[in-house]
């Protein structure tokens, strides 16, 4: 009986050090925890697809910044432009018989900011990102699914570093 309550005290003294020092659980955490500038209160984007899935989860990051995406650029008080935006995938290794055993994928674009009156509030800034995928056989279903959800992963990532870019107005 002493020894549970010398564990528990111990227990509950870990927990207190460690909420003490900040230490919070990993989970879904967004890459800012400020609020951006009031100068892109409202921004609309150029050169993408509005209904696009990266366009969606980069409305959905900035939603989560208090930033409203509308489709009217006029109505903007700042214009994301997003030019060069690429995704693929290339070769990366073949075996003895030809057959692939891993791929690199990528996504890469380019963006600037523009406030309504057309003035550079950000020069273009080039993002890319890669991530490599080792093929485990005849498994194409598994493979397509993994790749689905790199491509997913990456235009997360690319979201957060606009975010993270955007932080410097």
């Amino acid at each position: 009986m002493l020894k549970l309550k010398h564990w528990m005290v111990m227990g509950l003294m870990s927990f207190g050090l460690l909420s003490a020092c900040g230490f919070q659980p990993r989970g879904q955490q967004h890459a800012l925890t400020s609020e951006l500038s009031p100068e892109l209160d409202k921004v609309s984007f150029r050169g993408l697809d509005y209904y696009s899935r990266f366009a969606a989860t980069l409305r959905h990051t900035l939603t989560a910044y208090h930033i409203d995406s509308i489709k009217e650029a006029r109505q903007a008080s700042a214009i994301i432009h997003i030019s060069d935006l690429h995704r693929g995938s290339e070769l990366l290794s073949v075996d003895a018989r030809g057959k692939v055993q891993e791929y690199l994928y990528y996504y890469r674009l380019n963006f600037k900011v523009l406030n309504a009156d057309g003035k550079v509030l950000l020069k273009p800034q080039p993002l890319a990102i890669e991530r490599d995928l080792l093929d485990r056989g005849d498994i194409t279903l598994s493979r397509r699914n993994e790749s689905d959800r790199i491509f997913k992963e990456m235009e997360q990532k690319l979201a957060d570093l606009i975010i993270l870019r955007l932080q410097t107005l």
